[in-house]
Order: C-alpha cells, then structure tokens, then sequence
C-alpha cells in the first residue's frame, strides 16, 4: 500500500533478500497513501476559526497460511517427502501533510526555478515579489533584488495573512498499521506397517459398531450391545457409545430412559483409535522407512509514515484564542511467523532409515516515522481581549483505540488550547511487537533421524531497511551498515516573532519502542530394537533488534517571543526502549540395540541497540515571560533483554558404544547510546519568574542469559557423555560496540608513574591485584585535569 504495482519477480527479490525497497528506484515505485491540506498566498478573515487539517488512516492487515502434509503408508519400502514454502511481503508508505505556505526562503539556498509572481524572503526578512520573467535554477542564496522584483510594503502578510476571532490550527495526523500472520506447518508421515493398520482398522470398527441410539425406542438388550447416546440425553453422554453389560433384559426397553451412569449396567467404550495407543517417536513399520519434511518462512514488513503540520510565511492574528501547530504520527507493527515441520518415520524394527525435518524461519520488520510540527518566517500574535480562559475549540490531535487488540497502542489525544496561547506540539510513536516461533521434529527409529531449526530474525525502528547480508554483518560484527533514519519528534519556532498574552508552548514527545519474542524448539528421536540409531537437533536464533530516535524542541534564530502573562516551555521528551526475550531448545533421544548416539545443540546470538537523542534549546531569540521561562529535556532509553538456551541428549543401548552431547551456547551484546541536552544561548532571557534549563537522561539494561546443557547416556558397553554450556555478554552503556579508535588520544601505560590527568585520557585500571594481564581495563577520564 503506497507504492505502484511491480512485476512478481522483482518482489520475489526484494523479499527473499529481506530488502522491500531494493528495485524501487527502478519503477519510481513511491505512491504513498496520504492526506494533503494547504493554503498558499491567501488572505483569509474568519470571525470564529481558520482550520487547516489532514488526517490520514492507512491499515494492512494480512494472513498467509500454508499447510503441506504428505502421508506415504503401504505393506513396505515406502518413502516420503514434504517441502512447504511462505514469501511474504508487506509494505505500507503513508502520511499527513497540513500546510500554510507559498514563498522561498532566501536562508534555506539551494537551487530553485522562481516564476513570476513568486514571493521570496530575503536574508534581512524583507519580502520581495517575483514581476519580472522566469528565472530557471536561480542561486537562491546569492539572488539579488534589483530588477524584475518589487518589495511588499505589507511584509509576511502579503504571502499569507490569517486574521481570526477565536482559533487558527494547522494539525495533521496519521495512524499507520501494519498487522502481518504468517503460518506454515509441514508435515511427513511415511509408515510400512505391514498390514498392521488393517488389524487395528478392523478391531476398531468392531468397537464403533453400536446397535442402536437412543432414539431408536423400545428395545431388548442383550450384554455386549451398545447404544449411542443421542442429542436426547445430557449434554455430558451426547456423542458417546455405551455397551450394555447387564442380563438380558425380559422385554423391551426405552433406550431414552436408561440411565447409562449406572455402571453396573453400562461401560463406557471409548477406545476408537488404537494406533494412538502407541507412544509418539515409535514407529512400527516392519521395513526401512525415510520421510523428509522442509519448511522455509520468509517474510518482510516494512512500514514508512510521516508527518508534517508548517505554519510558514505568515502573518497570524488571533484576536481572542489560541494558536496550534500539531502533528501526530502512530505508527504500528504487529507482526508473527510461526512455522512448524514435522517428520515421522523409521522403524523400531530395521535400521538404515533417514528421518530428517529442517524448518528456517527469517523475519525483518522495519518501521520509519517522524513528526514534524514547524512555524517558519512567521508572525504570530494570539490574544485574550477578556482576559478569560473559554477554550472554545476541543482538537483531537490523533491516536488509535483499543479496536484490533494491540498490545499498546497510542491512545487518542484530545486538547483545548487555551486562549492567548502559541502551542507546536508533535507527538510520534513507532511501536514494533515482532514475534517468530519455530518448531521442528523428526522421529524416527534405527538409522539417522535430525531435526534442524533455524530463527532469524531482524526488528528495526529508525534504521533503514537493507539486505539480509548486511543485516548479518551489522548483528555479528557490529557494523553499522544500515543507515540510521530516526524515528523523530520535531517541534520548531524558526525565524519567526511570536507574542501571546499567556502562554507559548513548545513540546516534542516521541516513544521508539520494540517488543521481540522468539522461540525455537527442535526434538530429534531414535528408537530401534534392532539396528543403531543417530539422532541429532539443533536449535538456533539469530535476533538483532535496534532503535534510533531523536527528539528535538528548538525556537532558533527568531526575533523575539513574548508573553502578557504566561511562560514559555520548550520541552523534548524521548522514550525509546528494546524489550527481547528468545528461548532456543532442543530434545535428543537415542537408542539402539547395536549402539546409539544423540546429539543435542541450542545457541542463540542476539544484539540489541538503543540510540536515542532529547535535544531542547532556545537559541538566537530573545525572549520576554511573566510567567517561567523553561527549557528541558528529558530522555529515558532501556533495554530488557531475556536469553535462554537448553539443550538435553540421552543415549541409551546396548553391544555397542553409546555416546550423548548437548552443547548449549548463548551471545549477546546490549548498548544504549545518547543524550539529552537542554540549551540556552545567543539571546536575552527575561522574566518575572523562574529560569530553568534541566537534562535528565535516563540509561539502563537489565539482561539475562542463561545456558543449560544436559547429556545422559545408559549402556552396557562403552558410555560417553558430554555437556558443554557457554555465555558471552557485553552490556555497554555510552559506548559503541566496537573497539574505539585511540590512535589520537592520550593513553597511559599501567606502568607509567603521572602527576596530572586531563579530560579525556584514558587510564588503566585493575580491579585485582595486577599491573597487566587480562583483567586490565582502560578508563577515560571525565573529570577536570
């Protein structure tokens, strides 16, 4: 959705390499879903309110489903083989877009083509207009007004002018899902049972075989009959078979008044099904008996939202009311592959089979999102002539109910600007919950039974969407291939004069979050009576999850902003977080009378990355309250990370060697990097109240990781049993996941004796009673010199 139709081939591509926009540039294929409000060079008078809205609501929701079962049953030497396949892909682009505009800006530069009749700002704020002919690819910031341009006495007002008696609000919002489901289950089931279903078939009919149902009246019973217990009995007897096992009754009787609770008449039968009878992982088939099962789940969800409220190149009078700039952007992905593949076979009775289940399962989700509420080259006056708070206008500035059972979804926001206020607000939140369950089986008997399962799996918000190989790099080594596109909050005063009677407000809010669930379980047994038997699982997850967001609250390089009677708040609050939980298991059973062995591997490699940046500042403007003049930024960033591997392998046989191991490994490296800064600088601030300039930056991972590994071997020969279980963990806060370049930094030696230390040099420490070695680590040194 948002993007032109493409041929199959080229969206195979893009999917199978995990890249939903690698051949894009080659259709042009961008045609985002997306609502649009402007004005442009208007001048406009409403006694009550001017609204300039666009809201935007764009939702996808898919379910794939694929089921393969291959059932080979015969007398002997029968064979089976299933392969199952998804390739899925989801791309969402959309957004809002509510604009005042209508001008160029002779400080932004760059190249532009000016019409005649354009207007153009000039760097001293005076407003020219275009009267002479086109000028192609002008030079925008070396332009100079001679001929051909004629200056509006009027100033902003004469590219847009806004005068209303109540409200002016420039808002847009998009709500923007994605809600993906993706199943496959692969199944095999080769069985040469050499009549045996026959057999049972025919012993199990003898049982389904009743006489009668209780709606068949008045009837004599004689022992060993059954009735079936009609719709006509309680609910608890419907459907079931009852054998009577009384004397043979006199007469007839009514079926519908028999009491079948009465065990001394009635025995419930309820074997129908003997085969089930029989463990799972034992197969009874009298000859060599492969069956292979193939499973491979490919899926990518990419979802790309915006939004953007300007105020820009106007001159805005409110005569009484408040004046609102306001963009919300939910984006939201939901996304879960499950995949299951199943093998069953072999025999319990020969050997030399080849039981084998492989399930891959690879998921990238991407999410992009920003919110920009901006007031650019603007004059804004909003006033409070009764000097009374009447919040006539109630403004819904975006948000999505609790109506597809998300599991947090953003709740609508709902405001009532006050009268004489000057409100740019911009709230984004990307949401990402990604959930990827593997499953893999194989049971088989004497001969070679494997069961391998594969997660891998690639969550990004802020980051753009690339390759799986380079999405391999990134997680194994640390690159940073992808390019960091931040989920973004932007609130902006630029250029502008702004006076309020009570209140200016700028405020950013953005919330990045991930939520990561990924299971792999892989089972693998062997039973023979007979023969050796081989089994081995391997159960492995590859997660790397990531966020980069920024959230920025300026006014910058603008004339003034001054207020009658309130403050002035500039506020940027980002919250981002990684909340990750992957659990790999494998089960391995062996055993064989001429010698068994069982092998048994989980491993899980997860990275988790958190970058995040508050910014707040009040830079180049002068600025004039009554009230608090407040500039703070505030940013909290987490990870909550869960590792688990456990692996278990028995062996058991007898004349012969038996030999168990389960090797369980876990990996993971965890960083949260950034800042929150609060700045004031190159102005005047002035004020009756209080002046506040406040950083909060908050930091944290909590990560655990375990590794369980277990090996039991029984026989009467020679035994082994091996268990190996590691962990390697790298929680880093304020550093990169990679070894810092020192080559141009001061960095003292463990044996050198110094005086003085400045900012920035790094020193050897030892936490033990060492001078070198491998417990030494390097410091860098924050503190004054």
């Amino acid at each position: 959705m948002g993007y032109a139709p493409t041929n199959l081939l080229f969206n195979s591509f893009n999917a199978l390499i995990g890249d939903p926009i690698a051949t894009d540039p080659i259709f042009d294929a961008e045609n985002p879903v997306e609502a649009e409000a402007y004005l442009e060079n208007v001048d406009a008078d409403a006694a009550d309110g001017i609204f300039v809205k666009a809201s935007n609501s764009a939702t996808v929701d898919a379910k794939v489903t694929t089921e393969t079962t291959s059932a080979a049953s015969a007398f002997k030497d029968a064979s089976g083989t299933g392969v199952g396949a998804v390739l899925s892909m989801n791309k969402l682009l959309s957004g809002a877009t509510a604009e005042v505009r209508g001008y160029i800006a002779q400080a932004d530069g760059g190249t532009k083509t000016i019409e005649t009749g354009d207007y153009v700002i000039a760097e001293d704020g005076t407003v020219y207009k275009r009267t002479g002919a086109r000028v192609p690819d002008a030079d925008i910031a070396n332009l100079t007004f001679a001929t051909g341009w004629e200056v509006q006495g009027g100033g902003l007002a004469a590219i847009n002018d806004l005068d209303a008696g109540r409200a002016v609000h420039v808002t847009a919002r998009d709500d923007s899902v994605v809600d993906a489901d993706n199943e496959m289950v692969v199944a095999t089931t080769v069985s040469n049972d050499g009549g045996l279903s026959i057999i049972t078939g025919a012993i199990e009919t003898l049982f389904e075989d009743y006489a009668y149902t209780t709606f068949s009246g008045f009837q004599r019973l004689l022992p060993g009959q059954q009735v079936k217990a009609g719709s006509n009995m309680p609910a608890a007897q419907q459907g079931k078979r009852f054998m009577y096992i009384g004397e043979e009754t006199d007469g007839p009787v009514d079926l519908a008044l028999q009491d079948f609770s009465d065990n001394a008449l009635w025995q419930e039968i309820k074997v129908d099904d003997i085969e089930s009878l029989i463990p799972s992982g034992i197969n009874l088939s009298v000859t060599k008996s492969d069956a292979t099962a193939v499973g491979a789940l490919l899926s990518v969800n990419d979802l790309r939202a915006s939004t953007v409220a300007t105020l820009s190149g106007a001159d805005v009078d409110v005569a009484d009311g408040a004046i609102l700039v306001s963009a919300v952007e939910n984006a939201y992905m939901d996304a879960l592959n499950s995949g299951s593949v199943t093998a069953d076979g072999g025999s319990v009775f020969k050997g030399g089979s080849k039981v084998i289940a492989v399930n891959v399962n690879i998921a990238t989700n991407n999410i992009t999102s920003s919110a920009d509420a901006t007031v650019l080259d603007a004059g804004l006056t909003a006033g409070n002539a009764n000097d009374t708070n009447e919040q006539p206008f109630e403004v819904t500035l975006g948000g999505r109910t609790n109506t597809q059972e998300m599991p947090s979804p953003l709740a609508p926001i709902t405001i009532s600007p006050d009268d004489g206020t000057v409100t740019v607000r911009s709230v984004n939140s990307a949401q990402l919950y990604a959930d990827l369950d593997t499953t893999t089986i194989a049971e088989g008997g004497g001969g070679t039974n494997a069961a391998v399962g594969a997660s891998i799996a690639f969550n990004s918000a802020g980051v753009d969407s690339q390759n799986i190989l380079f999405n391999l790099a990134d997680t194994f080594v640390g690159t940073v291939v992808g390019t960091p596109n931040p989920s973004q909050g932007i609130a902006l005063i630029k250029r502008s004069k702004v006076q309020a009677a009570d209140g200016v407000s700028v405020d950013a809010d953005n919330v990045t979050q991930i939520e990561a669930d990924i299971t792999n379980a892989a089972m693998a047994t062997g039973v023979s009576l007979t023969d050796k038997t081989s089994s081995v699982s391997v159960g492995a997850i590859i997660s790397m999850n990531r966020t980069a967001s920024l959230t920025s609250a300026q006014i910058v390089d603008s004339d003034s902003v001054t207020t009658t009677r309130g403050g002035v708040e500039v506020l940027a609050e980002d919250v981002s977080n990684i909340g990750s939980s992957i659990t790999a298991t494998s089960f391995t059973v062996a055993t064989g009378n001429g010698g068994a062995t069982s092998v048994s591997v989980a491993a899980t490699f997860a990275r988790n990355e958190v970058t995040s940046n508050a910014l707040a500042q009040v830079v180049g403007t002068d600025v004039s309250a009554a009230g608090n003049i407040d500039v703070k930024a505030m940013r909290d960033a987490r990870i909550d990370a869960t590792g688990l591997s456990a692996s278990m392998a028995i062996a058991a046989g007898a004349n012969g060697t038996e030999t168990s191991f389960s090797g369980g490994g876990a990996v993971a490296f965890n960083s949260v990097r950034g800042q929150a800064r609060a700045q004031a600088s190159s102005g005047t601030l002035s004020t009756s109240g209080n002046i506040t300039v406040d950083a909060q930056s908050t930091s944290q991972i909590t990560a655990t990781v375990l590794s369980v590994a277990a090996s039991v071997t029984f026989g009467t020969g020679t035994a082994n049993a091996v268990a190996i279980g590691a962990v390697y963990v790298d929680n880093l806060l304020g550093y990169d996941q990679s070894a810092p370049d020192l080559s141009a930094e001061t960095v003292f030696d463990s044996s050198e004796s110094v005086t003085r230390v400045q900012n920035g040099d790094y020193v050897p420490w030892c936490g033990r009673r060492c001078c070198n070695g491998p417990h030494l680590s390097l410091h860098r040194h924050g503190g004054p010199g």
